[in-house]
């Protein structure tokens, strides 16, 4: 990667310009200090003095008495204004221009831009800026700045430790809410849900006793919501229940089978009044048009008393069945994972309350699984154990850094506020759901021992699960997009050995469950060996 000229100085000094970002609440009444460092010396620090109001632009002369060599940082600091309040301020970046002996600014190939797009405030310190071109450790031509990178990371891993959650789950940071600072936080912009109508069914003991009662809340939340008026007039066919398997709120359980599970007790004689005339469930198992949702995760886990009621939850199998209109219909529903005659298998034609009954308990097997497993762990855990080892291993202008920090930087305070709330004892988990408090550790433990480096790449889970050419897969559609944009972005960067194993083993040995992360990881790490970034991005798929 081409490194930045870099501003060669001249006794006669710089036009640096201080943009501070256009958000409402950018600005600060704090006061600024910016010094220009180079490879051969540095400027005294210089006061700007210009209000940094949200959008705009303080512009300062920096004189050199002495000759600084390449410019390479700029090294900023907030200073408490006296009588006025502090308060964090979003610089976007800073452009610094060579003046010319008659005072003059050169040519706007000139310029050198430092990159900033983050919070300042004065409780941390001095903040230095580099040049705007990405970088890789192996890129860095200048000592200082060599020496730079590493300090900085240091001090990061300083700060960022981790811990454990649960036993067997990926570790979380050992920071607080107040620790994480302004560029790891966010708040609430957009206009809230009406919650109006749902308030209050928290304090509320007594189930509903009928459907009449469901349709009670959907006539006040689904007034002027299309959404929810669908849902309340197709909930119970068949079609929408595969179709919620597909593009719902857990699309990644469901899986193509060509060989029964030995412990599902179906035949081909009972389905066959609900495949295509003519053809057998050998025939369709060979086709490719049978799936299956198996929730033998939820086996024998423990469950919630909640208003000193025990509740219960399912391990259920069940087999959907593409047919030729390319709708996804369950057609046999078991209820636990051990066969027997305490564990019939449902069917379609079991009458129409029968069939129901045994689909809402799948789809309240799915709920636990999704907020637990598919949810928290890969969504939240996982999005906090990227974060820290991003934080902790790759400076800013790393590559990946770049990537993932957008993605990622909020998950460290939404995690922080869900284990001190939502999942701990009083919070929703131990109220209101079955799984509750005791299952946490068991599920979120066998979760992880279940994921790998390969569930996680969104082709390869789509394609291993069959559903990745589905014309209903929605989801499998737009991932797929997502993806690839991410990979072209991705594709034309590259980074040294050192630099991934260590950010690879950090991730893997804090899953909880490092033996097939590590061994994914490493496949990674070693394709990163390979000439061309598209040979780099093959190699990840045995």
């Amino acid at each position: 990667m081409d490194q930045p000229s870099g501003l060669m100085d001249s006794a006669l000094g710089f036009e640096v310009k201080v943009h501070t970002s256009s958000g409402p609440k950018c600005g600060t009444f704090n006061s600024l200090w910016l010094k220009l460092i180079g490879s051969d010396g540095e400027t005294p620090p210089v006061y700007v003095n210009e209000h940094l109001v949200p959008g705009s632009t303080c512009q300062v002369l920096v004189r050199s008495s002495s000759t600084l060599g390449r410019l390479l940082i700029i090294r900023l600091c907030l200073e408490i204004r006296p009588s006025f309040p502090n308060q964090a301020w979003h610089c976007a970046w800073v452009e610094v221009r060579r003046l010319t002996g008659e005072g003059k600014t050169e040519a706007p190939s000139e310029v050198q831009t430092f990159l900033c797009d983050r919070w300042l405030r004065p409780e941390d310190g001095t903040i230095e800026l580099r040049s705007d071109k990405l970088c890789l450790l192996m890129d860095e031509t200048e000592e200082m700045l060599r020496q730079e990178r590493f300090k900085y990371l240091q001090n990061q891993q300083e700060l960022i430790r981790w811990q454990k959650f649960v036993d067997g789950a990926p570790h979380c940071v050992t920071l607080s809410l107040p620790e994480l600072g302004p560029n790891l936080t966010y708040t609430h912009t957009s206009s809230a849900n009406n919650l109006h109508y749902f308030k209050g069914f928290e304090s509320q003991m007594e189930p509903w006793r009928s459907f009449a009662d469901l349709d009670a809340v959907f006539a006040q939340s689904a007034h002027k919501n299309s959404v929810a008026k669908f849902v309340q007039a197709h909930w119970k066919d068949d079609w929408y229940f595969g179709y919620q398997c597909l593009n719902g709120s857990n699309p990644l359980l469901l899986r193509q089978t060509r060989l029964l599970p030995p412990n599902l007790s179906v035949t081909s004689e009972m389905l066959h009044p609900f495949l295509p005339e003519g053809s057998s469930l050998e025939q369709e198992l060979l086709k490719g048009a049978v799936y299956l949702l198996d929730y033998e995760i939820l086996d024998g886990i423990p469950t919630n008393v909640v208003n000193g009621k025990q509740t219960y939850i399912s391990a259920p199998l069940c087999l959907l069945h593409l047919n030729q209109q390319g709708q996804l219909l369950p057609i046999a529903i078991q209820l636990q994972q051990k066969p027997g005659p305490q564990n019939p298998v449902f069917l379609p034609s079991d009458g129409d309350y029968v069939w129901l009954l045994a689909k809402i308990w799948v789809r309240s097997a799915d709920f636990q699984c999704h907020q637990l497993a598919s949810h928290f762990l890969r969504t939240h855990m996982m999005a906090e154990l990227f974060c820290g080892a991003t934080l902790r291993h790759l400076p800013h202008l790393h590559p990946l850094h770049q990537l993932l920090m957008p993605h990622v930087r909020t998950s460290l305070q939404i995690n922080l506020q869900a284990r001190a709330s939502m999942l701990a004892a009083g919070g929703v988990f131990d109220k209101a759901i079955g799984s509750g408090l005791e299952t946490l550790p068991v599920l979120l433990s066998r979760a992880t021992e279940r994921l790998s480096y390969r569930s996680l790449c969104v082709p390869d889970d789509l394609k291993d699960r069959g559903v990745d050419k589905l014309p209903q897969s929605y989801y499998a559609q737009d991932a797929q997009r997502v993806w690839e944009a991410l990979r072209l972005w991705w594709v034309g960067s590259s980074c040294t050995m050192a630099e991934m194993m260590t950010y690879c083993r950090t991730v893997s040995s804090k899953t909880g469950s490092p033996t097939s992360i590590l061994m994914d990881s490493h496949r990674a790490q070693v394709s990163l060996r390979l000439s061309t970034p598209e040979q780099k991005w093959r190699s990840l798929s045995p």
